[in-house]
């Protein structure tokens, strides 16, 4: 009779770990912004460029969700400057991606995780950036972490 007890705890137990352990969708850890000291000034920008790529013609998709409101927005690329020497430099677009800035709005920590799915909707590619903007608006990538799930 103990021994049967013990088999209807544990059976009953089990589920119970298994939830902790990411049986759900695939996701990357949570950033604890305390633990990034602040980056060197030469590391501070105005504006700053991420180059999301996926599998448009493959069905791919991604969206972006942010940690924390109205620290950043998504921006326009900088304004085209003529070097010295009258050359323009123009950023262009890589094939298969799309190049997104974002600036300041206020100061504080936010993390912009990056989700793209494939056409059956499954994960397939989280990708995380930790951004500080400064006093002066300035923004800076402490870290960045990316999880590839396809096959």
């Amino acid at each position: 009779m103990k021994v049967r007890i013990k088999l209807v705890i544990l059976a009953t137990m089990i589920p119970l770990f298994a939830l902790p352990m990411g049986c759900g969708s695939p996701a990357v850890g949570t950033a604890d912004l305390d633990d990034y000291p602040d980056a060197p000034d030469d590391q501070r920008h105005e504006r700053l460029s991420i180059y999301m790529a996926w599998d448009g013609g493959g069905g791919e998709t991604w969206d972006y969700e942010l940690s924390v409101e109205n620290v950043i927005s998504e921006s326009s690329p900088p304004p085209v400057e003529e070097e010295e020497d009258g050359l323009i430099l123009v950023f262009d677009e890589l094939p298969g991606g799309r190049t997104l800035w974002f600036e300041g709005v206020t100061p504080g920590d936010v993390v912009l995780t990056f989700t793209t799915k494939n056409n059956s909707g499954e994960v397939v590619d989280i990708q995380k950036y930790v951004i500080r903007v400064y006093d002066d608006l300035r923004l800076a990538t402490l870290h960045t972490e990316s999880n590839n799930f396809r096959n």
